[in-house]
């Protein structure tokens, strides 16, 4: 990944020298000095904090940055500010997104799944490295593909771990990673084959469409960063009407075959850290969702 040399601009004839600038910027990159505040030569992140703290417009960021830009549905920008938004409400939107496993035969139109990625891009990132790629498939046709394209792989993995002598000799090559997916996965995948080969879509179930995003890896936490992105979009996406689901099964594939990986033009080098499938729910829920009990540890 490359360096990043871009920084905030102060514009002068604007700038009031309150300091608010300065005293929220997480890596002192500005300073106040004699003729008002200017940066001390420290990286920027391009948090953009200085300017969102700005109330007179001083400061810029020269190209570097720029707002995201909505296509498929109204939008104003508007501070909410903590505290401004009905806590219950908020729990109930996030509650009544479900993993969708039954999609309707509609096609998503292209500038929502757009819209998608640019509020994906609005997430949180480790150090704000906002290192990430998406892969956009807008139509049925091109996710059903990939969806062939990936029984192929899962085909030819489970005739290989069928035999014992492969699974366990590849041992100390591979550690148990063989041995655990013939225990954990074999006849499950072998159930879904029977499926695909019956014309059924038993991964993506019937997806109208699907965004990967993957990085190089390159920052701090690519995982988790490409994680908050990707839940960004299945909120956004549960606005909109439409379902979402991520599909743990092409992201391993994908980042274990170099075949895929070429098939779908994602750089070698790159992992796919998410795989999520969107449309047009064909199902209706009632009730919102149940979860398990959970262990909550706290050290007083």
């Amino acid at each position: 990944m490359a360096l990043r040399t871009f920084g905030p601009d102060i514009i002068t004839e604007k700038c009031t020298r309150c300091g608010r600038c300065v005293k929220v910027c997480p890596r002192g990159v500005l300073a106040m000095a004699a003729g008002g505040v200017g940066t001390t030569g420290e990286e920027c992140i391009l948090c953009a904090h200085c300017h969102d703290v700005c109330k007179f417009g001083a400061i810029d960021f020269q190209g570097a940055l720029r707002k995201p830009v909505y296509k498929s549905f109204p939008y104003k920008e508007r501070v909410v500010k903590p505290g401004k938004i009905e806590p219950g409400l908020l729990v109930n939107f996030a509650r009544s997104r479900r993993s969708t496993r039954r999609f309707m035969d509609k096609p998503v139109p292209q500038r929502t799944l757009l819209d998608l990625v640019e509020f994906a891009i609005t997430a949180p990132s480790g150090s704000n490295t906002q290192n990430w790629q998406y892969t956009v498939l807008p139509t049925r046709e091109r996710v059903y593909g990939l969806a062939q394209e990936i029984g192929n792989f899962f085909a030819g993995l489970n005739a290989l771990v069928r035999n014992p002598l492969v699974r366990w000799g590849a041992v100390p090559f591979l550690g148990m990673k063989l041995v655990r997916y013939y225990r954990n996965n074999y006849e499950s995948v072998a159930r879904r084959l029977v499926e695909s080969n019956q014309g059924k879509d038993p991964l993506f179930y019937g997806a109208a469409a699907l965004i990967l995003v993957h990085s190089d890896g390159e920052g701090s936490m690519p995982h988790f960063d490409a994680q908050y992105a990707s839940y960004n979009m299945t909120l956004l996406a549960h606005a909109l009407a439409l379902g979402s689901c991520f599909i743990g099964y092409a992201s391993e594939a994908i980042n274990t075959s170099g075949k895929l990986r070429r098939y779908l033009g994602i750089p070698d080098a790159h992992r796919v850290h998410a795989a999520v499938a969107f449309g047009y729910p064909d199902v209706e829920f009632y009730n919102l969702s149940l979860r398990k009990p959970h262990a909550v540890h706290l050290k007083d």
